[in-house]
């Protein structure tokens, strides 16, 4: 699973909880820092700084998805307002 160059980072997550949904559905035990970890490893390539900041100054072994879902959001929106500016 990678992010496509059209997916907004919202799209994306919903897409990667969906699957973690699903996997835990049926049994399946996952751990927050595995989901973290593959959703940075998946962004498009414009996030990369980002991932690398996340990974160097967070506790990625306790963070939340949704926290790291803010971080990347809040990323994505600065970015698209200095585009439009």
């Amino acid at each position: 699973m990678k992010q496509e160059e059209k997916d907004t980072i919202g799209d994306y997550c919903v897409r990667v909880k969906s699957i973690i949904n699903k996997m835990t559905t049926l049994g399946e035990k996952i751990e927050k820092e595995v989901v973290v970890k593959k959703v940075l490893k998946t962004l498009k390539k414009k996030f990369d700084h980002v991932a690398l900041i996340i990974e160097e100054t967070k506790d990625i072994s306790t963070m939340e998805i949704d926290n790291l879902i803010g971080f990347l959001t809040s990323h994505e929106e600065r970015m698209s307002k200095k585009t439009r500016a």
